[in-house]
């Protein structure tokens, strides 16, 4: 008798690079692709069942929110045919998708997935030859293989593949380094591929439950880092007519009052909705138009605003729910993330 195997959906995305065994690169960039991309991978079938879904195959910087509601509204159409779901992508903005999705998909109770290759053939060579020829050779297979396992686990949540790294999408992180890196805010993942996927101990288990999905978003949120010496009122003048929202970083420099009336006289005027991102203790004032956000990554936080403007308009209901830890995105005070 047949074993039966879990059924998971491979969404593809971008992020494709595959290394054969006789060194031969190949991507799917069209539907037509996929069939003999997935007959290189074999181990695939040995784990579960995978049915292919096309749903974007041009470059990195292409993946744009509309990419992100195609996944999400995928995900939900196909949510209760299969066990898990895992998404090929591009590593240069997979940290986006990742957020949005986790802000878009909520009352989870199966996995997804995002993983790819840990690097795309032509970019330049820095550091090491030999280190990074191992690196590239790697491609996008031992990321696929674990996440497919991944797909089939106790797991409901929204995570990253990276490496022998499984990370909390909302908690990941870019690090600064010769090649894209990436890892896990709190030093804490979900999990660590090592002879097998063993999960942490903190992560969202499987349930029954039938998802909600929220897909709209507001692509046009203007984001402005501050540093030190920055001129506020220069870097304001930036702003063209079609901006809905304004997300402030000041994660480097200390907001005085008059910054804050300043930023408050200016939401009023133009009728926009500020949030202030300071990764501080230190709040400012409560003024009617300024929005101060917990502490989230740069990129979660940009993506959390658009979604939340996405949802409505009224400045209580933003600030309702930028103030609510949706999908474990508050990053932990640095004595308990220790």
């Amino acid at each position: 008798m047949a074993i039966k195997r879990p059924k998971i959906c491979l969404l593809f995305c971008g992020g494709t690079t595959l290394i054969s065994r006789n060194d031969k690169t190949t991507e799917v960039h069209a539907k037509s692709d996929i069939k003999p991309w997935l007959d290189d991978v074999p181990e695939l079938a040995v784990i579960s069942s995978i049915e292919p879904i096309f749903v974007f195959g041009g470059a990195a910087e292409s993946v744009s929110p509309e990419i992100w509601t195609t996944l999400a509204k995928e995900i939900k159409k196909n949510y209760s045919a299969y066990d898990g779901f895992v998404i090929t992508h591009d590593f240069d903005s997979i940290v986006y998708t990742g957020a949005a999705l986790s802000f878009m998909l909520q009352n989870l109770g199966k996995p997804i997935v995002l993983t790819g290759s840990q690097d795309s053939p032509g970019l330049p060579v820095k550091g090491s030859q030999k280190v990074f020829d191992s690196f590239l050779r790697l491609g996008i297979r031992a990321n696929l293989i674990n996440a497919v396992q991944v797909a089939t686990m106790d797991l409901a949540e929204v995570s990253i593949m990276y490496g022998n790294h499984l990370l909390r999408a909302t908690q990941t992180r870019k690090t600064p380094s010769e090649t894209q890196s990436l890892a896990e805010a709190t030093g804490e993942g979900l999990g660590k591929a090592d002879f097998g996927i063993k999960l942490s101990e903190e992560h969202q288990r499987r349930r029954r439950t039938a998802v909600i999905v929220h897909p709209e978003l507001e692509p046009n949120v203007f984001s402005l880092h501050l540093h030190p010496g920055m001129n506020l009122k220069s870097g304001l003048d930036l702003l063209g007519p079609g901006v809905k929202g304004l997300l402030i970083r000041a994660t480097d420099v200390a907001l005085k009052t008059p910054d804050y009336q300043f930023l408050e006289r200016f939401a009023s005027q133009r009728r926009l909705p500020v949030f202030l991102s300071q990764m501080t203790e230190a709040k400012g004032p409560k003024l009617p138009h300024l929005i101060e956000l917990p502490s989230m990554l740069p990129e979660v936080a940009l993506v959390k605003v658009m979604w939340a403007l996405g949802q409505t308009k009224s400045l209580t209901q933003l600030r309702e729910l930028v103030n609510e830890n949706l999908a474990n995105e508050f990053l932990k005070p640095l004595e308990e993330g220790k």
